[in-house]
């Protein structure tokens, strides 16, 4: 249930922060849907990860374990996996995992307001912590 309303709160909206209490060794899934092809996450102390979707039969390190921003894979990382419908998995969260997830396919919108301005929305963000 907690993953059905989740999925509904991203949909519902997007360009907002979204808050996802996990607990430590809990199995996490974040749905942002088919654009969402490369994930990224900006880490507590503020390491950039990425990890990109894979065949579903592609296990090698490069589809399981995040990269840093030039590309090398960080086998220290742990287990995770993005699949080609938008959909990234954790499994055992850690301390580790804790920051922001989002993905940069997924852009933001701009669009005209009345008198000529213009107003924007972020692309959603997902911020991941630690729940006592």
């Amino acid at each position: 249930m907690k993953f059905l309303v989740f999925a509904a709160l991203i949909v519902v909206s997007a360009g907002s922060i979204m808050q996802y209490p996990a607990k430590i060794g809990d199995f996490i899934e974040i749905p942002f849907g088919p654009d969402a092809r490369t994930w990224k996450r900006q880490l507590n102390g503020g390491e950039v990860q990425f990890l990109k979707a894979c065949a579903n039969s592609d296990n090698s390190d490069r589809c399981t374990h995040w990269s840093d921003e030039d590309g090398v894979v960080l086998l220290s990382s742990p287990k995770s996996r993005a699949f080609n419908n938008g959909t990234l998995h954790i499994y055992h969260f850690g301390k580790s995992d804790v920051g922001t997830y989002s993905s940069p396919e997924i852009k933001g919108r701009t669009f005209s307001v009345p008198g000529g301005g213009i107003g924007g929305v972020a692309g959603p963000v997902v911020d991941v912590f630690i729940q006592e």
